[in-house]
């Protein structure tokens, strides 16, 4: 999603996500789109240090961020 106010796509990107959330114990994301990181950031995800990468090009930069909700951290 590049346009943050593209409504059916954010829609569609917030739903993909809470699917995952809801099922799973670790959710690991990237992106170099600065909406999504801060999306993700709202979520609760947390930045892991030392795995930023450059897998969608030289130059741009894409951090790596993890979502643990093993145990009572779901709630």
């Amino acid at each position: 999603m590049r346009d943050p106010e593209d409504s059916p796509s954010r829609a569609a990107l917030l739903r993909h996500l809470l699917t995952l959330v809801l099922r799973a114990e670790r959710l690991i994301a990237s992106s170099p789109l600065p909406f999504y990181r801060e999306l993700l950031r709202r979520f609760g995800f947390q930045e892991v240090p030392g795995a930023t990468h450059f897998d969608y090009g030289p130059g741009i930069p894409s951090p790596t961020y993890l979502l643990d909700l093993r145990g009572p951290r779901l709630t």
